[in-house]
């Protein structure tokens, strides 16, 4: 031992034989630490696009949650907001016919079914469109999965944000707010582009809306196998 953590595996150094004072201290660092880098990556989420794509690329970890772990999080959020939304999108169709509910309702099972498993699968393959749109990088795959896990996590938490406000504005306005989260995004990825891999604006444009329509490409099989299977099953017997 030449100081706080060993040099061979990295772990702090403890007592073997903890005072009730010690474990509190040492439990109230870990959930303080944990808390602070979640809430520090949050904020650079939002504020930095690429940021933390960049400082996970270059080694710089420490004092950031993992992308894997930032997704995870947010895709709580954002799953629990969907559920939501959806229950708001079934009050505006109160006045559908019996058996176009009932299918309605179907179709929002499967997906709520799906979506997650299917989201899994999804993710990874954003990382390969990023890949194929930033061959010059000269990266790894991993480096690309991540920044995807970056871009996912803003979009997830920005609709987990915005979901309470589909509760107190009309269909219009809501349909509004849907197409201003895209441009959004649109507008996040060009800068996350430049700041994560480099490259002037329209570098980074291109290579935004290159990944954005060959993902939302994939993101539409997604959801069309989704609603053939809900369709296929049919509603509900007796409805």
């Amino acid at each position: 031992m030449t100081g706080a953590y060993c040099a061979h595996c990295g772990q702090k150094v403890k007592p073997l034989d903890p005072t009730v004072r010690e474990l509190a201290a040492d439990t109230l660092g870990e959930v303080t630490d944990v808390d602070g880098k979640l809430l520090r990556s949050v904020r650079f989420l939002f504020t930095r696009p690429g940021f933390l794509s960049r400082e996970h690329a270059e080694g710089r970890r420490a004092s950031y949650v993992s992308p894997v772990r930032l997704y995870l999080v947010s895709s709580v959020a954002f799953f629990a907001a969907a559920s939501l939304v959806a229950q708001r999108e079934a009050m505006f169709g109160l006045e559908t016919a019996p058996g176009e509910a009932a299918l309605a309702v179907n179709v929002q099972d499967t997906f709520d079914t799906w979506l997650p498993r299917i989201m899994f699968v999804l993710v990874p393959l954003c990382g390969l469109c990023v890949m194929a749109f930033t061959r010059s990088a000269h990266r790894h795959y991993p480096a690309h999965f991540h920044f995807g896990l970056h871009l996912h996590a803003f979009w997830f938490a920005l609709f987990a944000l915005m979901a309470p406000l589909e509760w107190v504005v009309s269909k219009g306005v809501s349909d509004a707010m849907s197409l201003g989260r895209i441009a959004v995004l649109l507008v996040y990825g060009v800068v996350a582009f430049r700041t994560a891999y480099g490259g002037g604006w329209w570098r980074s444009l291109g290579r935004t809306l290159g990944v954005f329509v060959t993902y939302m490409l994939l993101v539409g099989l997604a959801f069309a196998a989704i609603v053939g299977s809900a369709l296929v099953s049919g509603p509900p017997v007796g409805s």
